[in-house]
């Protein structure tokens, strides 16, 4: 996986230390409203898990294989399920392995979890939905 890098992202990047949007207390943050699987409707997260890596919540990125993707950064999925073997290769945060992360009911690709503890997952946002 390959970053594409806009205009925005012209510094070199910082490390890919997880840090909340808002503090908790903040008047600024966001209710607990659900994100689900768009395919199935199971809970993902929630809008309270977005956090800010590299300096932003979302981030577009494309893979080697040219397909683009439009990902928001979550501390934590607890209705997703991480599949397959970290790879070190072609990551979006360097330093940081990744693993693929699927919804736990249908099984929809939905995004990828970074770092060999999961310290964060990088969420496909046209594949949640919130209502």
């Amino acid at each position: 996986m390959t970053p594409t890098h806009h205009a925005r992202d012209a510094s070199p990047p910082r490390p890919a230390t997880p840090r909340p949007i808002a503090a908790a207390g903040d008047p600024t943050i966001r209710a607990r409203r659900p994100l689900r699987c768009a395919a199935c409707s199971r809970d993902i997260t929630d809008e309270s898990a977005a956090i800010d890596v590299h300096g932003a919540h979302d981030h577009h990125f494309v893979n080697p294989h040219g397909h683009a993707f439009h990902v928001g950064i979550f501390k934590y999925a607890p209705g997703g399920q991480l599949v397959g073997p970290l790879v070190a290769f072609y990551s979006w945060f360097p330093g940081l392995p990744w693993q693929l992360a699927v919804c736990g009911g249908c099984h929809a690709h939905l995004g990828w979890g970074f770092g060999a503890a999961a310290e964060f997952y990088a969420l496909i946002l046209d594949r949640l939905r919130g209502d």
